[in-house]
């Protein structure tokens, strides 16, 4: 990927209205449990098409977890609600790590955001926790913060997250948003939560609500 070593794989678009653009926005979007790079980003772009952020390149990391069933994917194994196993989140982001390193090095002007639906969600919003000011912008749909997650004390950064939730979700259920909101409270980390009434989805107002916070 990119001309680069990195231990995950991933799909990317890139629209050849920027494909020359030294300083392009790139939307870095991880899928949940089950799902692949191959059909993240079918849906990402699908997303972006229908919205007026069509100038947008995507890249989608596949998970670092077989989970046994075709070509689907994992970050980590849930427990139950926020527990995880934690060393397998740890292991993933170092993966998202080296990606984004990867995409500073190749676009050092462009603007990164990190999204994610479910356990890609919990990824992205760990990502200023693990690596505060890897990317200035993060949006978490669907996912929580794990517990048994060490705060180091450069933490908060700079990052600013964007948090979508579903009050009929009951995959992750919506009291985890809500704690995991009030503890970036606590930390003073610039967080914008959108409720909607739906379950576990991701809708297009939703996708449109975060790219307009990130992009304007």
């Amino acid at each position: 990927m990119f001309g680069y070593k990195s231990i995950l794989r991933a799909s990317a678009y890139c629209p050849s209205t920027i494909a020359k653009d030294p300083a392009p926005n790139i939307l870095v979007f991880l899928h949940g449990l089950g799902g692949t790079a191959e059909t993240c980003l079918a849906q990402a772009v699908d997303f972006l098409e229908h919205s007026k952020h069509r100038n947008t390149m995507v890249v989608c990391p596949r998970g670092l977890l077989e989970t046994g069933f075709g070509n689907s994917r994992a970050w980590y194994w849930q427990i139950k609600d926020a527990v995880i196993h934690t060393h397998q989140l740890v292991a993933s982001m170092i993966g998202i790590k080296e990606l984004m390193d990867n995409l500073h090095t190749k676009y050092p002007a462009s603007n990164i955001m990190i999204a994610g639906f479910s356990q890609g969600g919990t990824m992205a919003v760990s990502v200023p926790i693990l690596y505060p000011d890897l990317v200035s912008h993060v949006a978490c749909f669907s996912g929580y913060i794990p517990d048994g997650i060490v705060v180091p004390a450069s933490f908060p950064g700079k990052t600013k997250v964007f948090w979508g939730h579903g009050t009929k979700d009951a995959e992750n259920p919506y009291f985890l948003a809500e704690r995991g909101v009030s503890d970036l409270a606590l930390y003073d980390v610039d967080c914008y939560f959108r409720a909607e009434s739906v379950g576990h989805t991701v809708t297009q107002e939703g996708i449109d609500a975060a790219l307009k916070w990130w992009l304007g």
